[in-house]
């Protein structure tokens, strides 16, 4: 079973939430971990400075460190007792047992011993062994050395951090004092401080995971629901609703989707009614000889009109108008279904556009009409198919030739622009409207819908011109031309003469 687009957000959303939160959780733990070790650090270092201050004072009496050496040296356990060793931090059974009199305990209070050295006072007050300060704990460990580095007191491991304090007595260095940097948390009210805040930690990031999954899935609705509109709407054009329309109100992509929709609908709709149109279109154009030759042979046949040369000639003019109707359909089918074959070779458009002049010249005088053709000093070369491009300019003529009243007039220029060569083509009276200019490309479109065949054509000849332009990268448009009538203006890509 395949998951719908919605669950497929709504599980990037929650996957990408669980990624970062715990990445955050991660970082924020071992930050706050690391943060703790440091601050027991410097809550060590803060009570190790008096601890250095006195061991200054002492070394000044002493002058040296000799005092402090040995393994148990018990001046070096009351300054321990004095300064770092925290009841709180030790284990239940040394509690109770600091809580019995101990000799040692007399060395805080007892006036009398200010001023006695150390290791006097330790002998003074001596006692049992039973009554020896309790062990240090690892997090205990403090270490002295003297001005050259050596160890006065302890041992240094080699996985261990050490973080020294300057001793100096009248500021000459003569020894460090130092402990051990906190790699692991070793106190039982320290490590349940820790746990418990984690455990506050995960508690609100899986109260953060909730709340994001339940917004996740509000919006994986809200994105998806314009998308499931869409399918609807899709699914009506499919049963031939064409007409169907997406409300768009968003500016994103989802929003520019829509609007491709409509567009899309629009248009199918459009070449819906186009096609119907068409077919109406070509079954009228069709109807109109086939009835004319029916019409005619049916009065042959009647005898109403004798079987002569004249009409022979008549049959043979609507078969000929009936054929060229049919040989420009098959032109257009060929162009839209990209069939149509084109011969690209360098070619001269002034000398294609004197030989469709030459062609249509007997029509030309026939009709009174003036055609100026302004021919350039030099060929004007583009890469086309003579025979596709002598056919366009023939279609422009027959088209001039139709519509322009008598003693008219046909010009023909030439402009050579920097990227592209321009043909003008205009004629004189009469004009058209400016509906009419923005549909003579159409298929069977004629300005004068009661014009008859003999006049106004097919229909279909500046939609063959069009299409013969595309296929040579160019472009054409209709204007009002100054002498009144109609003016096509076709560029084309063209090449130089010495190319």
């Amino acid at each position: 079973m395949s998951l719908k687009i919605r669950h497929k957000l709504f599980a990037a959303m929650i996957l990408a939430n669980l990624l970062v939160i715990g990445g955050i959780f991660v970082l924020i733990s071992f930050s706050f971990s690391q943060s703790f070790k440091d601050y027991l650090d410097a809550t060590r270092l803060e009570k190790l400075t008096p601890m250095a201050q006195e061991l200054a004072q002492q070394y000044s009496q002493n002058g040296n460190w000799n005092w402090l050496r040995g393994r148990r040296n018990e001046s070096w356990r009351v300054l321990m007792e004095k300064y770092i060793i925290d009841e709180q931090s030790l284990p239940p059974k040394l509690q109770q047992q600091r809580k019995k009199p101990r000799h040692y305990d007399a060395m805080r209070p007892d006036k009398k011993m200010r001023g006695v050295p150390l290791r006097n006072q330790a002998e003074r007050l001596g006692g049992p062994q039973g009554n020896r300060p309790p062990p240090l704990r690892p997090g205990h460990k403090v270490l002295l050395a003297d001005a050259t580095g050596s160890l006065v007191v302890g041992r240094i491991r080699p996985t261990e951090e050490i973080a020294w304090i300057d001793i100096r007595t009248d500021g000459q260095l003569v020894g460090k004092l130092g402990f051990v940097k906190t790699k692991e948390i070793t106190s039982e009210l320290d490590q349940l401080f820790v746990d418990k805040l984690n455990d506050n930690l995960l508690v609100t990031v899986l109260s953060v995971i909730l709340v994001s999954a339940f917004i996740a899935l509000i919006l994986s609705r809200a994105l998806v629901a314009p998308i499931l509109r869409l399918r609807e709407a899709a699914n009506k054009m499919t049963h031939g609703e064409l007409e169907t329309q997406l409300a768009v109100k968003s500016e994103d992509e989802i929003g520019q989707l829509g609007r491709d929709f409509n567009l899309l609908s629009r248009t199918l709709r459009d070449n819906l009614q186009s096609r119907q149109q068409w077919i109406a279109d070509i079954s009228h154009e069709l109807r109109t000889p086939v009835a004319i030759l029916q019409g005619e042979i049916e009065a042959l046949q009647d005898g109403i009109r004798p079987f002569n040369q004249a009409s022979i000639d008549s049959l043979y003019q609507e078969v000929k108008r009936l054929s060229l109707l049919i040989n420009d359909l098959h032109e257009l089918s060929l162009s839209d279904s990209g069939a149509m074959s084109y011969q690209f070779t360098r070619v001269d458009l002034v000398s294609i556009v004197n030989k469709a002049l030459e062609l249509k010249r007997e029509k030309i005088a026939q009709s009174h009409i003036q055609v100026k053709h302004h021919q350039p000093n030099e060929p004007i070369i583009v890469n086309g198919d003579s025979h596709r491009l002598l056919q366009l300019f023939l279609n422009l003529l027959n088209n001039s030739l139709a519509y322009t009243a008598t003693h008219g007039k046909i010009g023909i220029d030439y402009h050579v622009r920097q990227d592209a060569l321009e043909i003008e083509w205009f004629d004189s009276e009469p004009g058209v409207s400016d509906e009419s200019l923005a549909l003579l490309f159409e298929r069977l479109y004629r300005v004068d819908s009661s014009r008859s065949r003999n006049t106004g054509g097919s229909g279909l000849g500046l939609s063959i011109v069009k299409s013969i332009v595309s296929a040579h990268q160019g472009s054409i448009k209709a204007i009002h031309s100054e002498l009144g009538g109609v003016k096509m203006i076709i560029r084309f890509p063209h090449q130089s003469k010495s190319k």
